[in-house]
């Protein structure tokens, strides 16, 4: 079948690159690529399998494939409410209207070979012209608990940007506090053709500690790039999952003061999907 683009999908690739402000010298860079779609298109395509034409059985929503997503892999509760449902609801929450929100534009990974792990996923409400209005940041740790963010647009509807300072209130690393504070900037939705750079910066007493940047350009979708992103990122969310817990282990060996989940337990706030204490007195789990 001959390779075909399908509307509202796209491919984000680029480099993560994390660098330390703390003196604990460790910076990295690797390279990754997320999934770009409409929320509502891939609604639709939960029973329309003939959308993703010759993608097919590459990619899939809600059934066996090898690259899948799962709407339940996104601010999972036990309510059975719809992805769409949760996100407007956590928006509206925050304080921001969502009257004129028409789509929602969703940047994560995927699931591959049925496993999937996103430190970060990022949806944009749209209006009806296409233009973001805000944007839900879900932060995910390996505990599989997530919490979100919501940033308004700080610029306009024709050139919008993203940027909030957020206590965190969140265990996500053992190697920072959970009071420690979030510096989020995000730039407008991601666009065909565009470049795409989010920084998310980790503040302690005001000072920078750790840079986390993800800098990328926004390609079109069709058969062939996934193929060849599926070969060339083969395994992805199994090799973030193993590299996180990898360079764990190299800050450990290196002295970066380390904490127990269950220390903080108490400061941890509005957190989906809350996972207790492997047990009631110290526990290993990064």
């Amino acid at each position: 079948m001959t390779p075909e683009s399908i509307p509202d999908f796209a491919l984000l690739e680029g480099v993560i690159t994390h660098h330390r402000h703390d003196g604990y010298a460790h910076d990295f860079h690797h390279r990754q690529f997320w999934m770009v779609a409409h929320l509502d298109v891939l609604g639709s395509l939960v029973t329309e399998k003939t959308h993703l034409k010759g993608l097919w059985p590459w990619m899939g929503v809600n059934r066996a494939s090898l690259y899948q997503f799962k709407a339940e892999d996104h601010l999972p509760d036990k309510t059975g409410r719809p992805l769409k449902e949760k996100i407007l609801a956590a928006v509206n929450a925050a304080g921001i209207g969502t009257e004129a929100t028409q789509n929602i534009q969703i940047i994560c990974h995927w699931r591959y070979a049925n496993y999937t792990f996103n430190p970060v996923s990022l949806f944009y409400g749209l209006n009806s012209a296409g233009d973001a209005q805000w944007c839900l940041v879900e932060v995910e740790n390996t505990f599989y608990e997530r919490k979100t963010f919501v940033i308004p647009n700080t610029g306009t509807l024709t050139h919008p940007r993203f940027e909030a300072t957020c206590p965190k209130y969140f265990y996500v690393s053992p190697f920072f506090r959970v009071d420690d504070t979030f510096r989020l900037s995000l730039p407008a939705s991601p666009t065909v053709g565009k470049p795409f750079a989010m920084n998310i910066t980790t503040l302690r007493d005001n000072a920078p500690i750790l840079t986390a940047t993800f800098q990328a350009h926004c390609k079109t979708l069709t058969s062939s790039s996934i193929r060849r992103c599926l070969w060339r990122y083969a395994f992805m969310p199994q090799q973030v999952i193993v590299g996180i817990h990898l360079h764990a282990l190299r800050l450990w060996l290196k002295g970066v003061p380390f904490a127990q989940k269950e220390d903080f337990l108490p400061q941890q706030q509005a957190v989906w999907n809350p996972k207790p204490p492997l047990c009631s007195s110290r526990s290993s789990q990064l």
